[in-house]
């Protein structure tokens, strides 16, 4: 998701980027409500109040001004971009990245968490436009 802040609404609205950044914490949250117990694993279960689109981050209201709300749509605009950032790259090569930090467990084989590691890859590869 990328959201581009306009200065000018900002202003003259008397918000700052804080209030901004505040209230997209606020209202997108992934909050843990319980654990289910299995003979060998532990689930973590989820309350979705996750934003997915860039309508809802739209709909979500900074602040109250004059009593009315001050929604993140009316301080500039709000895209869906998927992994794509125009700024710079993420890669060494120059090219665009997803990074991903994995590190095996001790007593684990390494060879075999790489080449378990590169199958969820491969597998997720099609559906993602930043993994070629």
């Amino acid at each position: 998701m990328r959201i581009q802040l306009d200065p000018q609404q900002l202003a003259a609205r008397s918000i700052g980027i804080d209030q901004v950044a505040q209230a997209v914490s606020n209202g997108n949250v992934n909050l843990p409500t319980g654990t289910l117990w299995g003979t060998d694993k532990a689930y973590a279960v989820v309350s979705q109040g996750q934003l997915t689109n860039a309508a809802d981050f739209g709909a979500l209201v900074v602040t109250y001004r004059n009593g009315a709300p001050v929604r993140l749509r009316d301080l500039g605009r709000v895209v869906d971009s998927g992994c794509r950032t125009p700024s710079r790259p993420a890669g060494t090569t120059g090219r665009r990245a997803i990074v991903l930090a994995i590190q095996r467990q001790p007593g684990t084989n390494t060879v075999a968490v790489a080449e378990r590691v590169k199958a969820e890859v491969d597998q997720l590869a099609p559906a993602s436009p930043c993994v070629s």
